[in-house]
């Protein structure tokens, strides 16, 4: 066999008609369309994506932000970070971060790595007069809420009646922001056989509110001497776990 002219009878098939000229027009339409196909599956990411965030900006005027930022924000991230790996989205990174900073800030916070101010207030106590938090600034303050249906709650009240005593010459201060819907009918009579000797106030709903919503009772707040919010504890504590933090604010 002839190699070279076997080489050569193959390659003049691949010589194109001198007088061809590229269809753009056509192919520019393939290219379109081919492209179109491909954003399909990004396209649909993109409206998930849209209507996580929207519904995280609906539920955020419905949670607080302890609980959008542990059952919305963070699991939203985490959906996001799971699409990036599989679709290239713009702006989705940047977005994938605020949310992590925004929500590891918030739980942050929640756990005492920064001290929020306390909710200023100003309630009558049992016997008509201002309570006011604020007044209290420089001194550490153990705010309790609580209602005279709580069974915990009762049982927490004698030793906050000890700590207020044992404690007051070195500064703290012990509050009590009742939740009772009957008010001073039902806390007067408890506050007298309690024999409590710390400020009483009846709160409410828009009180309860701005303390990150009173979910359940007790729920006992500890502020520093600068009025920020050093520990939240929600349900029975026990005495030993109360006398320690406070000892450990008091000599600050």
């Amino acid at each position: 066999m002839d190699t070279d002219n076997w080489v050569d009878e193959r390659m003049a098939v691949l010589n194109p008609d001198p007088d061809w000229q590229p269809d753009r027009a056509r192919a520019l339409a393939r290219l379109r369309e081919r492209r179109s196909t491909a954003l399909v599956g990004p396209a649909v990411w993109a409206k998930a994506i849209a209507l996580g965030v929207s519904t995280s900006l609906v539920v955020f005027f419905l949670l607080q932000p302890k609980a959008l930022a542990q059952h919305v924000v963070a699991p939203c991230a985490d959906a996001c970070e799971g699409i990036l790996k599989k679709v290239d989205l713009p702006y989705l990174p940047r977005a994938v971060k605020a949310m992590r900073e925004w929500s590891d800030g918030v739980m942050a916070r929640s756990a005492g790595v920064a001290r929020p101010m306390a909710p200023d207030f100003t309630l009558k106590d049992a016997n008509g007069e201002e309570l006011r938090l604020s007044a209290f600034r420089g001194r550490v303050v153990l705010l309790n809420f609580w209602a005279t249906w709580c069974p915990p709650c009762r049982i927490e009240t004698p030793w906050f009646v000890e700590f207020e005593r044992r404690f007051k010459d070195q500064g703290l201060v012990v509050i009590g922001v009742s939740l009772d819907e009957d008010g001073w009918t039902a806390v007067r009579p408890f506050v007298e056989s309690a024999k409590i000797n710390y400020r009483i106030g009846i709160g409410d709903a828009g009180l309860a509110h701005r303390y990150g919503g009173i979910e359940s009772l007790p729920e006992t707040l500890l502020i520093d001497r600068e009025g920020r919010i050093v520990a939240s504890h929600v349900g029975l504590r026990s005495k030993d776990d109360f006398e320690r933090e406070i000892r450990a604010l008091l000599v600050r």
